[in-house]
């Protein structure tokens, strides 16, 4: 595996301080590390409000493996001049199937989180329950690069904002796209906008899904596509029921 990985050294020594402290306000604590196979693999999980707990794994493997894993993102972060820049340090991408095959190539981790803006900008009416629709790209790419998927799933994602309004679902019936997330996020002492509540991240990785079948036959990503499904919300089902205590996992 690659012992550099993704995005700009230089940056990331600069945030990696910065995502330590918020490590210590939300407690983040992560269990399953040994599930990562050593070689090339595809991290899967929920999407929560936001997906602070993505980011947090990704420097818990830069410290704890040598290498982050290159994260999918929404191709409209790539248009925005200051959010760009990020990007471009974390080494994100937004998921075109020749740069992934081509980062898997070299050894490195995927990071996708399929349900996207769907589930990070709806109502916290509904919490902790997957909702991808259709999107299985995931599953076909893993399935033609012949990559495991690891799935994980965090409890307190859902709580370190109250989202008023389902954004995505909003801008999906006004503007034709999910490109502008029309609702509230109130976060810490209830402020719009403002910092995330200081709730605990309690993270877990489950052991990898196996592909099988071909990338082109529709059964065969149907099927993979359930079975992360079921696997990713189980997760989620067990990090809200088992609590880590301060001497359990890996943290920053």
């Amino acid at each position: 595996m690659s012992t550099e990985g993704p995005g700009d050294p230089a940056f990331l020594d600069r945030v990696q301080p910065v995502f330590e402290r918020i490590a210590r306000v939300h407690d983040y604590r992560c269990v399953g590390l040994e599930h990562l196979p050593d070689g090339p693999a595809m991290l899967v999980g929920y999407h929560g409000r936001p997906a602070l707990d993505a980011f947090l794994l990704g420097f818990l493997l830069r410290k704890h493996t040598g290498a982050a894993p290159r994260a999918v993102t929404h191709r409209v972060l790539t248009r925005i001049p200051r959010v760009r820049r990020w990007v471009q340090g974390f080494g994100m991408v937004v998921g075109s199937r020749d740069e992934l095959a081509a980062a898997a190539a070299r050894g490195e981790r995927l990071l996708v989180l399929p349900g996207g803006a769907r589930e990070c900008f709806r109502s916290s009416r509904v919490r902790y329950q997957l909702d991808w629709g259709e999107r299985r790209g995931y599953a076909r790419l893993a399935l033609r690069l012949g990559l495991p998927i690891v799935p994980f799933a965090t409890a307190g994602v859902d709580e370190l904002y109250h989202v008023i309004g389902d954004g995505y679902r909003i801008s999906k019936a006004l503007t034709g796209t999910e490109a502008l997330p029309l609702c509230l996020p109130l976060g810490h002492r209830r402020l719009p906008f403002g910092p995330p509540r200081p709730v605990p991240l309690h993270q877990h990785v489950g052991a990898a899904v196996e592909p099988y079948g071909q990338a082109e036959d529709p059964d065969a990503v149907a099927a993979l596509d359930a079975r992360v499904r079921a696997r990713v919300q189980a997760l989620l089902s067990e990090a809200l029921a088992r609590p880590l205590c301060s001497n359990q996992g890996w943290t920053l």
